[in-house]
Parts: C-alpha cells; sequence; structure tokens
C-alpha cells in the first residue's frame, strides 16, 4: 500500500510540474536565467513565482493563448507582450494597448529592462526582473532588493499615473 500511495503521489506532482511548466512557471529560481518573479499584496505568496525567460524570445498572455508565460485576468491580452533577450539587454516590446507598465510607466514602444526593474502587466499583475548574474552586473539600476515590494510597486505605479 505504502509503495502505491508514494507512485501516486510522485504522478500527481509529476503532473503539477508539467501543468506550472506549460504557463511558463518554474518551481524554483536559478540565477543562471532571467526570470519575472511575482509580487502579491499578501507577503506569504510574493516571490513564490518563477517565470522563466527563454534565451531568445518569450510571451506573455492569457490564460487562453498559446503564449509561453499565461496569466490570469481580465486586462491580460491575448497576447500581451514580448521579451527579448539579446547580448546583454532584456527587452519588453507591448503589444497595442496592451497595459504593460515599467517602474510605473506605461509603455508603448520597445524597453529596455534592468535588474530589479518591476513589471506591471494589465494594472493588476506585478513582477520583479531578475536578471542572471552574469547580466545584473551590467544592467543592475540602484534599486536594492529589499526594498522591492507589492506594495513599493503598487506606490510607484501609483505615483507615476498621477504626475
Amino acid at each position: 500500500l505504502i509503495p502505491f500511495k508514494y507512485e501516486e503521489s510522485s504522478t500527481f506532482k509529476d503532473r503539477e510540474r508539467q501543468d506550472l511548466e506549460e504557463m511558463g512557471i518554474s518551481p524554483m529560481k536559478d540565477s543562471k536565467f532571467d526570470y519575472l518573479v511575482n509580487l502579491h499584496d499578501d507577503e506569504r505568496l510574493s516571490t513564490i513565482l518563477y517565470y522563466i525567460l527563454k534565451t531568445a524570445s518569450t510571451s506573455v498572455g492569457n490564460l487562453n493563448s498559446n503564449c509561453n508565460i499565461r496569466l490570469p485576468g481580465a486586462l491580460i491580452k491575448e497576447k500581451h507582450c514580448c521579451f527579448e533577450i539579446s547580448g546583454d539587454k532584456i527587452t519588453v516590446i507591448p503589444s497595442d494597448d496592451s497595459n504593460t507598465f515599467v517602474n510605473g510607466l506605461l509603455i508603448k514602444d520597445k524597453t529596455v529592462l534592468h535588474h530589479n526593474d518591476r513589471i506591471v502587466f494589465g494594472g493588476d499583475q506585478f513582477f520583479r526582473v531578475n536578471c542572471s548574474r552574469r547580466r545584473a552586473l551590467i544592467l543592475t539600476q540602484p534599486t536594492t532588493v529589499g526594498s522591492i515590494t507589492f506594495k513599493h510597486a503598487y506606490q510607484e505605479l501609483l505615483s507615476k499615473q498621477l504626475d
């Protein structure tokens, strides 16, 4: 009975991991990769989801899309935006009318991202950009990791929209 429960549990865990990977979620962070990490108003749910940015291009869209990263939310477009990695640069290219914000500012054109930048999709999906160890040395902004919380990113978004 015990070996059967172990196999059943292992199969369930493998299926769950596959489902997460299909949505673009990695179960762990790895400093060899560039990734987005979620920011949530409940601190217990913040920084637990890691979305790996693929080496050439990573698309972001809603749950019904075929994008590499699929996010829930009424304001997430089917093809919301795309990340490109070329050399030491990570850029985000928003789709038309996609409501993509970087460090609180609505972007309409291709934008270069830096380590620890805050990115918001659709106004309610908050993330922090984490660059690989090598790229982070080149692209680091003066913000410290400890200060980048959901509250910080939310206040930044609100203050920039009021300007």
